[in-house]
Formats: C-alpha cells, sequence, structure tokens
C-alpha cells in the first residue's frame, strides 16, 4: 500500500531529478563556457533524486530490494563529490586548496566504500564512515564560507541559499531527535530550490557579461573599421580592390593608400603581431 507520505516522496525526487537533467543540459550547451557550476549542481540533484525514489513504494517494485540498497548506499557515498565540486566552482579552491582536496578526498573515500561494499557483498557496509565524512566536509565548507563572509558581503542570492540550508539542518535535527514526521524530502526540496536559485542568478550575471563583452566588442570593431580608407583612391591605368577579414572578432592590422600626383601611388600595410585583443596586449606589454 502506498502511503501518502511515499506519494510525496516520490513526487519531490521527480522534481529534484527533473532539476538535476535540465541543469546538466544547460552545462552541456555551454561547455566552452568554463563555468561548471549548473553541471555539478545537476549532478548532485540528479544523484539525490534517485537515492529519494529508491526509497518510494511506487518506485521500489521496479527493481529488486537488493539493488536499490546497493544503489543507495552508493549514492551516499558519492553524493559528497558533486558537492564539493558545487562548492568550489562558487566560491574557489579555499584556503591552501582545503576545498579541493576534501572533494578530492571525498572522491577517495566513495571508491574505497563502495569497493568495500562489494567485496563483502554487503551493501551499506561503509555507510558507519560516512556521518564523520559529512561532518568533515560540511566543517571545512562552513569555515570556508564564514571566512568568505568576513571578506565581503555575500550576494542576495547566496541568503537565499542560507535560508534553504537552515531550514534543511532544522529537518535533520528534527529527524535526528526522533521526529515522526518525514521533514527531510520536503527540507531537501527547499533547499535544493534555493540552490537552483543561486545557480540560475550565477547564470544570468555571466550572461550579462557576455552581453557588455559583446558591445564592447561591436564598438571595438567599429573603429577598427574606421581606420580603414573608406573609399579607394583613382588612379589613371591601376585597378584597386581591397577586402578586409580579420581571423578573430576584432583585428588591430590596417592598411591605407596614399595617391600622389601624376598616377603615383602608395600602399601601406600594417600587420600587427599575434591574434586577438589579449595576445596582442600581452605581447605589447
Amino acid at each position: 500500500m502506498v502511503t501518502s507520505s511515499g506519494l510525496a516522496a516520490a513526487l519531490i525526487a521527480s522534481f529534484i531529478f527533473a532539476m538535476g537533467v535540465i541543469a546538466i543540459a544547460f552545462a552541456a550547451s555551454r561547455l566552452p563556457s568554463g563555468d561548471r557550476t549548473p553541471l555539478w549542481f545537476g549532478l548532485f540533484a540528479c544523484l539525490y533524486g534517485v537515492r529519494l525514489a529508491g526509497t518510494s513504494p511506487l518506485v521500489q517494485p521496479i527493481f529488486p530490494e537488493q539493488f536499490w540498497r546497493y544503489l543507495g548506499a552508493s549514492i551516499t557515498y558519492v553524493i559528497l563529490v558533486p558537492a564539493g565540486l558545487f562548492t568550489e566552482s562558487l566560491f574557489g579552491p579555499g584556503w591552501r586548496l582545503a576545498l579541493r582536496r576534501t572533494w578530492q578526498a571525498a572522491t577517495v573515500y566513495a571508491v574505497l566504500a563502495i569497493a568495500n561494499d562489494l567485496a563483502r557483498r554487503e551493501p551499506g557496509a561503509t555507510l558507519w564512515l560516512n556521518p564523520p565524512a559529512v561532518l568533515t566536509v560540511g566543517a571545512i565548507g562552513i569555515a570556508h564560507l564564514a571566512a568568505r563572509w568576513r571578506q565581503d558581503r555575500w550576494p542576495r542570492e547566496f541568503r537565499v541559499a542560507v535560508m534553504g540550508a537552515l531550514v534543511f539542518v532544522a529537518a535533520a535535527v528534527y529527524q535526528t531527535l526522533g521526529g515522526q514526521t518525514q521533514a527531510e524530502p520536503f527540507a531537501m526540496l527547499v533547499f535544493m530550490t534555493s540552490i537552483g536559485h543561486v545557480v540560475v542568478q550565477r547564470v544570468l550575471a555571466g550572461e550579462r557579461r557576455l552581453v557588455a563583452v559583446s558591445r564592447e566588442l561591436d564598438l571595438a570593431r567599429e573603429i577598427q573599421q574606421s581606420l580603414l580608407p573608406r573609399a579607394l583612391p583613382d588612379v589613371a591605368g591601376l585597378r584597386i580592390a581591397a577586402r578586409y577579414l580579420p581571423m578573430s572578432d576584432v583585428g588591430g592590422d590596417f592598411y591605407d593608400f596614399d595617391a600622389r600626383g601624376a598616377g603615383g601611388l602608395a600602399v601601406i600595410v600594417a600587420d600587427v603581431t599575434g591574434h586577438g585583443v589579449r595576445r596582442r596586449w600581452w605581447r605589447r606589454w
């Protein structure tokens, strides 16, 4: 018999998983951008959604119970990795690469824990190590975030994420103290929605920066084109044609003509070293 809590868990799992798929698809469509924040958020959301779905009576009959036990334990081990990668993508590698070393250690822990479960043929045999691992990762992340808070105030979207995290922590404490209501799925939904808000705002900020850079490139292109002659000289006995095709968005090369008397013509061609704005600036300095 499917209870209301089982139905709610399935619905929440579907929503969180859908958020993850959308985030991963968006990140895949923008791979050259270098921003992996939506990707790590999407992986975390998908993993949590699958694990939560495995606890619902609506989904459990699809596969044997042993499969869900192995899958749930494996996700519990692995989910710390995309969480750490997501935190690093937002705040950097941390003091002396503390955040980076944290998710790298979590990766080693996940591999060893899964291998131990498989070797012992007992799903969740290493779960007793997970609470201290989560507490360690969380403590390092909180310490880093607190240091960042002292350096500069967080933007509004980060404060929304902190509120969502506090809701989730409160639900976890309630559940630990023996609460009868399954509050964790609802709290995680609130938390994931707040984190999704941060990701969306970050993406929009990146898009605004790209638009500003595009406008600056358009202006630079107009200035560069203004340096070229608007009309070609008319010299008796010569047919003159010119075409300018820059290799990148903005070129620094130019040409000009100087029509002299008695049918003379001087042609000026300048070739600036390098390609693109950055390389040319670097060579200049």
